[in-house]
């Protein structure tokens, strides 16, 4: 016979109801919340929309025809040759001008020359794939900054974060659930965006490209992504973007509930990345603190094989000015904003946990 004392505390009595305690029941309550959001659901439906219009953009601009790019170049070439002859025949005429000048080109060429005007209009896979996956991954990150946001933010301007913490008392676990779930949801719209990028960029090579490898130019290599091992840093460069969403959600999130409302965090991007980093860039931008800019470090990050940034400069005896680089490898720039992101979470943390609501 069971009695009272078995039975265990009361639901109605206990200060804390189950739900609360339950392994997964907060997780699952979160991730909840974020599902039945409807602002979130917006968000992600019109991310999918600007995602699939991008792509279709992609695939519709360009072609396999480069028959019909040559021959355009050749008209263009062949009209401005012929607006140019006058001037090319005043050149000629010109006794001042040297007979090794105009032999060295001082006039212009002898003849109409296509190449300089003609673009490839196929889709190079070892650029064009390389670029897909870094702006889904930039676009992924600023969408995910907005929900991380709201899904913070939402809860203060309606006084709901009262409720919750009624509902469980232990803020920190709140909060980090609350983080966990931004972060689940951040890492499978990074999966699947990426995903989708991919299948559809690879059927835009296949179809409206090549997968041949570009010709090294006189500008130098435009392949951001070498042949040799092109899968393997395509993935790499794939799984660095869902890492660079994951960590600008939990960003954003830590800083709205520092700040306690979502167009806080609308009003700091703005500030930041308009003015501040803009500001820095013209008046410390010789001394290196560029190395330090949020936007640098994010494209240090996903950029295969890193970026050089100039640290300072040096006064040459000729009187020149020489600038010095420092290359930010990808792991240097995951450190940075790692560090960063755990800053601001520990500090949102420590302010929840101690001040009143």
């Amino acid at each position: 016979m069971t009695t009272m004392a078995d039975a265990g505390p009361d639901p109605l009595t206990s200060p804390r109801p189950r739900a609360a305690t339950g392994s997964g029941h907060l997780l699952r309550a979160e991730l909840g919340r974020l599902r039945r959001r409807r602002l979130v659901g917006a968000l992600l439906a019109v991310g999918a929309l600007a995602l699939l219009a991008s792509l279709t953009a992609v695939y519709f601009t360009h072609s396999q025809d480069i028959a019909n790019a040559r021959a355009k170049a050749q008209v263009q070439a062949q009209r401005d040759f012929a607006q140019q002859k006058e001037f090319r025949d005043q050149c000629l005429a010109d006794p001042n001008i040297s007979d090794d000048d105009k032999t060295a080109g001082a006039c212009g060429p002898s003849e109409p020359d296509a190449s300089i005007y003609f673009s490839d209009p196929r889709l190079h896979a070892d650029d064009g794939l390389p670029i897909i996956s870094i702006a889904v991954a930039v676009a992924g990150a600023l969408l995910m900054a907005l929900v991380g946001a709201t899904a913070v933010g939402a809860d203060w301007a309606s006084r709901a974060i009262v409720t919750l913490i009624t509902w469980e008392p232990r803020r920190l676990r709140l909060y980090g659930t609350r983080l966990l779930a931004v972060a689940i949801l951040a890492a499978v719209v990074g999966v699947v965006t990426q995903a989708v990028g991919l299948g559809l960029g690879a059927l835009a090579v296949s179809q409206r490209g090549t997968w041949d490898p570009r010709e090294p130019s006189q500008f130098g290599d435009p392949a951001l992504i070498h042949q040799a091992h092109f899968w393997r840093d395509l993935l790499s460069l794939q799984g660095r973007g869902v890492l660079l969403v994951v960590l600008t959600a939990v960003l954003a999130a830590a800083v709205t509930m520092l700040a306690r409302h979502t167009a806080a965090l609308l009003g700091l991007m703005f500030a930041w990345f308009v003015l501040a980093e803009n500001a820095v860039r013209i008046l410390f931008g010789d001394r290196g603190w560029p190395r330090w800019l949020l936007s640098n470090n994010v494209i240090a990050f996903l950029k295969p094989g890193g970026l050089a940034m100039v640290v300072g400069t040096e006064r040459q005896p000729d009187g020149g000015v020489l600038q010095r680089t420092v290359l930010v490898s990808n792991l240097d720039a995951l450190a940075y904003l790692g560090i960063l992101t755990a800053v601001f979470v520990v500090l949102a943390g420590a302010l929840l946990r101690r001040r009143d609501l």
